[in-house]
C-alpha cells in the first residue's frame, strides 16, 4: 500500500513518518488535519470531509480554538497528585503539632471553659509525711508569681531564685508539732530549685531556700519549723525545662530541745543527720554565745541563730581555737523586739560537699 504526500504528491510505499520527496512530517501528528489531503477536519469527525479518508486519531483541538482536551487518564493523574500533596501537607502539619506539644512534657487536656485561675493555681496536697507526692512543672502554667505574688519583696538578697515567671510545682503541707526539725526533698531528671514558704492569714512569706542538696541537682532543705502550714515551690534551675517532680517531707525531730543556762554538749553530724538544732529562750538585754569545737580538722562549722522576730545572725570560720580553722562562734545581744524563743542551728558550712564529724557546742548566757 502506497501513501500519497498531501504536500508534494509523492507516493511512498508503506506509511513513512517523513515524506522522501519534501521532508514533510505525516499529518497523523497533527490530528486537526487530514493526514492524506491536509484539509482541516471538524472536531470529533470520523472521516475527512474533503477526501473521505478515515481518520485514525480524532482531533485534539476543537475548531473553536479552545484549550486542549485532557484525557481522563491525565485528569486522574493530576487528581492523584493533588491528593498526595494534600496528604503530605497534613502529615507535616501533624508532625509539627506533635513536636510542639512534646516540648511540654506533661500537658493534660483541659476544658476550654476553665478559667485561668483553675488552670494555673495548682497546689498539690502533701499533707502526709514520709510519702512521695507528685507534681508537674508545665510550660506557661502555674508560674511562681501567681501562687506567691510577693516574690520580689519577700525574696532575700542571698536567694537569687526563683524567677516570678518560672513555672513551678507547688506542694502544701502542715507541721503539727510545736517546734520540729523538718526535712524536705525534691527530685526530677532536671536540675531543681526549692523555695519554702510559710502560709498564714496574710498570705505566703519566705522561709528557706536550697538549690543543691548532698546528691547534687536535687534540692534538700533541713530546717526547724514551728507549727503551721507551709508551701514548697519547686522550679527548674533556669526555668526552661519541664516535667514530673517528686516531693517528700519528713519530721526528723518532733520537738526541738530547749537549752537553758551555761552548758556544753556534744553533737554528731552525718549525712543522715546533717545538722543539730536546739531552742533557747531569748531575753532582752542578755548576750548569748554559741561556740563550736570540732573534733575533725576537715569540718568547717556554721552556726545560725534565728529569732522569733526574724533576725538571723551567723558567723563562720571565726572560732577562738587556733588548732582548728573550722570552728565557729556566734555572739548575740537581744533587743526589745527580739524576745522569745529562738532556733539555733549548727551544721557544715558547705551543703554541696559537706564533711561531717562530732563537735562540742558551748552555750553561754551573759547577764543583762
Amino acid at each position: 500500500m502506497a501513501t500519497k504526500c498531501p504536500e508534494c504528491g509523492h507516493l511512498s510505499p508503506g506509511d513513512p513518518r517523513i515524506c522522501p520527496g519534501c521532508g514533510r512530517e505525516a499529518r497523523r501528528y497533527d490530528p486537526s488535519r487530514c493526514e492524506f489531503c491536509g484539509s482541516r477536519v471538524a472536531f470529533g469527525s470520523e472521516s475527512c470531509g474533503n477526501c473521505g479518508a478515515p481518520l485514525q486519531q480524532g482531533p485534539a483541538v476543537p475548531e473553536t480554538g479552545g484549550a486542549p482536551v485532557v484525557s481522563s487518564s491525565t485528569t486522574a493523574l493530576r487528581t492523584g497528585c493533588i491528593v498526595a500533596v494534600a496528604v503530605l501537607i497534613a502529615l507535616v502539619a501533624g508532625l509539627v503539632m506533635f513536636l510542639s506539644r512534646s516540648s511540654r512534657v506533661f500537658s493534660p487536656e483541659v476544658s476550654s471553659t476553665e478559667t485561668i485561675e483553675k488552670l494555673e493555681e495548682v497546689v498539690v496536697d502533701a499533707s502526709v509525711p514520709d510519702s512521695i507526692h507528685t507534681g508537674y512543672i508545665e510550660e506557661d502554667r502555674n508560674t511562681v508569681e501567681i501562687i506567691w505574688p510577693r516574690v520580689l519583696t519577700d525574696l532575700p538578697d542571698s536567694c537569687y531564685y526563683p524567677s516570678p515567671y518560672d513555672p513551678c510545682a507547688a506542694f502544701r503541707f502542715r507541721v503539727e508539732d510545736r517546734r520540729a526539725l523538718v526535712k524536705l526533698e525534691a527530685s526530677a531528671p532536671i536540675d531543681l530549685v526549692m523555695t519554702l514558704l510559710r502560709e498564714d492569714e496574710t498570705g505566703l512569706s519566705y522561709a528557706d531556700w536550697n538549690e543543691d542538696g548532698p546528691s547534687g541537682s536535687d534540692p534538700m532543705i533541713v530546717t526547724p519549723l514551728s507549727e503551721g502550714t507551709y508551701v514548697a515551690l519547686v522550679t527548674c534551675l533556669g526555668g526552661w525545662e519541664y516535667g514530673r517532680v517528686r516531693f517528700l517531707w519528713s519530721v526528723v525531730m518532733e520537738e526541738i530541745p530547749l537549752v537553758t543556762g551555761d552548758t556544753t554538749f556534744t553533737v554528731s553530724l552525718s549525712s543522715t543527720n546533717p545538722m543539730a538544732c536546739f531552742d533557747i529562750d531569748v531575753q532582752r538585754g542578755r548576750t548569748y554565745s554559741i561556740r563550736t569545737i570540732s573534733r575533725s580538722q576537715n569540718m568547717d562549722a556554721f552556726v545560725e541563730l534565728t529569732t522569733e522576730g526574724g533576725s538571723v545572725l551567723s558567723d563562720d570560720d571565726s572560732g577562738r581555737n587556733d588548732n582548728c580553722w573550722g570552728d565557729a562562734c556566734l555572739s548575740f545581744t537581744a533587743g526589745p523586739l527580739q524576745e522569745g524563743r529562738a532556733f539555733v542551728v549548727v551544721r557544715p558550712y558547705s551543703t554541696m560537699s559537706p564533711s561531717y564529724s562530732d563537735m562540742d557546742v558551748v552555750f553561754t548566757v551573759g547577764s543583762p
